[in-house]
């Protein structure tokens, strides 16, 4: 999967993680900002990779997405992995809402059910 670039981006994004539940939400940040937040992330690590397990269009603009996220810490022999679902709202072909959980399932039905509110 191709990492979410500026240019993939409405210029005024909302987005919010919830990777844990004290995790501080985000939103309405420039694609720039995000882009900088993506690359210090991924800047930490080496050896990172994202693999997609799963990729569904849900309609009206809604996608879900689940990633593996692998990684070594800069500086350590040990490897991380962080599983995640997360739910893009396009606009004129570009990403203007996304949200990221831990839980795929949740996502899973939050994804359904924001289609439909949206259809």
């Amino acid at each position: 999967m191709r990492p979410v670039s500026a240019a993939s981006l409405t210029p005024s994004v909302s987005w919010c993680s919830r990777a844990s539940a004290g995790a501080a939400r985000r939103a309405g940040w420039t694609s720039a900002a995000i882009r900088r937040l993506v690359e210090d992330w991924q800047g930490s690590y080496e050896d990172y990779k994202v693999d997609v397990e799963e990729i569904r269009h849900l309609g009206n603009g809604v996608t879900l997405a689940v990633s593996l996220q692998t990684g070594r810490p800069a500086g350590s022999t040990g490897e991380v992995q962080i599983r995640f679902a997360s739910i893009q709202v396009c606009e004129d072909g570009l990403i203007a809402w996304m949200k990221n959980y831990n839980e795929v399932d949740e996502t899973r039905a939050a994804a359904e059910r924001l289609a439909a509110e949206r259809g």
